[in-house]
């Protein structure tokens, strides 16, 4: 699975292995590297109600909803699989 990167206001997002990565448009420079998920990250998306909020999934059975102008983790949810 790859997960497209994506633009959260001027940052743009992609997913590496286990991490999200957020960089400037701007500048181009890395701001953060979002740890958490204990699987690879398979998706990304901005947050459709808060600006500068990230949500990802990954393999570990998680959604996380990142702060990505801070880098801060807001919340995590377990998903059951059956």
């Amino acid at each position: 699975l790859e997960s497209r990167p994506c633009l959260v206001a001027d940052l743009l997002c992609l997913a590496a292995g286990a991490t999200s990565r957020v960089y400037s448009v701007l500048s181009g420079q890395l701001v953060h590297i979002l740890h958490g998920h204990g699987g690879k990250v398979t998706s990304l998306t901005p947050s459709p109600n808060v600006l500068y909020q990230l949500i990802t999934c990954s393999m570990d059975g998680t959604v996380r909803i990142w702060s990505v102008d801070d880098g801060l983790l807001l919340s995590t949810i377990q998903v059951l699989f059956n």
